[in-house]
């Protein structure tokens, strides 16, 4: 945040206006354009462009050449593996969606099968959390088989298996959906012990 607040104020000392003459032209309260400065506010991120622009600032955006099959499994889970050492555990929402959203229906599913077999060769991080563990492993061997080749060796080394009682990520307490996803769980998560309601994955073709 504080790189926030000292952009707004140089940019508005070197454009050479006021707070007040900044404010009526980007169209806000010059006490709201003082909050932002000191870091009590946060300004949207439209609100934010609207005033570099209007002190003459251009913003530029320089975003790394993707790879080949664009990020890999073992890069999503390190970014979890960060978080949780911060943390102390895995946030569940946070890694379902990274996992599931973000890297099997983003990178995965409309990748080639070359990209697809390096997406998931490198063997991730561990996360310190068996139960997590053993879930990156039942992903990668889960995606190898709908996609028609070997999973990686990694997936099947003890420390992927070790999952211990039924467990269920994200599907709570509630009776239905903890049964719905011991019915439908694939095979790659079944054998170890995780109940996800194969449903609710992205569908792999071929």
């Amino acid at each position: 945040m504080e790189d926030v607040e000292r952009l707004l104020v140089t940019a508005r000392e070197r454009s050479g206006l006021s707070r007040a003459e900044l404010a009526r032209r980007v169209g806000t309260s010059r006490a709201a354009l003082h909050d932002y400065e000191r870091g009590t506010r946060l300004p949207r991120v439209d609100g934010f462009l609207r005033v570099l622009d209007a002190t003459g600032v251009e913003i530029r955006f320089d975003f790394p050449a993707p790879v080949a099959g664009g990020a890999d499994l073992a890069e999503f889970v390190g970014a979890l593996a960060v978080s949780g050492s911060a943390s102390g555990e895995v946030d569940a929402a946070w890694a379902w969606r990274s996992i599931v959203s973000d890297f099997i229906a983003n990178e995965f599913v409309p990748a080639t099968r070359a990209q697809r077999k390096a997406l998931v060769a490198s063997e991730p991080t561990l996360l310190g959390d068996d139960r997590w563990d053993s879930f990156v492993g039942a992903v990668a061997e889960h995606l190898a088989w709908h996609a028609e080749f070997d999973a990686p060796s990694w997936t099947a080394s003890e420390v992927r298996l070790r999952t211990g009682p039924f467990w269920w990520p994200v599907h709570g307490e509630l009776a239905t959906m903890r049964a719905a996803a011991m019915v439908h769980s694939p095979a790659a998560f079944r054998r170890r012990c995780i109940n996800v309601d194969g449903r609710e994955l992205p569908r792999v073709t071929r």
